[in-house]
């Protein structure tokens, strides 16, 4: 919200600065120059201020892949230390440090969760899992009949 509250020009003026520049090259490896990185930026800037909406497309399925690959995307961010990391979150940061260092334990303790329970490619939002158990092939012995399964004892 306070990122598309400053707008791009001066969101881009206020993160530049605090980036370590050498995290940041063309596909030849040579570093971006400062025309580069501005167009760079606008891009993060647009995902960031529409919270991805940008990148959505009406109609299709905008799933994020298998849960096992999350957090391995490189980071478009990059601070050049924690004094512009620290000042950036002054400015645009949404929650405090310490909120941002508890949640992240939180999350990725809910994605291994997900993934010991459901398997590293998870069909997305329960699809074909009319019956409990069907996506893993799990043998449905005990589930009760309401919901799929084959009886068990306090079923008959």
């Amino acid at each position: 919200m306070r990122v598309a509250i400053a707008g791009k020009a001066k969101w881009i003026a206020d993160t530049l600065p605090k980036l370590d520049r050498r995290q940041y090259m063309t596909e030849d490896g040579i570093p971006m120059t400062d025309a580069q990185m501005t167009g760079f930026l606008g891009h993060a800037y647009e995902s960031i201020a529409t919270d991805g909406a940008n990148k959505v497309t009406p109609g299709a399925y905008n799933g994020t892949g298998a849960r096992a690959n999350r957090g391995s995307a490189s980071r478009a961010l990059h601070f050049a230390d924690a004094d512009s990391y620290t000042a950036y979150q002054s400015l645009y940061g949404e929650k405090m440090i310490q909120q941002v260092m508890n949640n992240h334990p939180l999350a990725i303790g809910k994605g291994l969760a997900l993934v010991e329970a459901f398997g590293t490619n998870a069909l997305p939002a329960g699809a074909g899992m009319d019956r409990p158990g069907q996506a893993q092939g799990l043998p449905l012995r005990g589930v009760p009949r309401r919901c799929g399964g084959e009886p068990s004892r306090g079923d008959r």
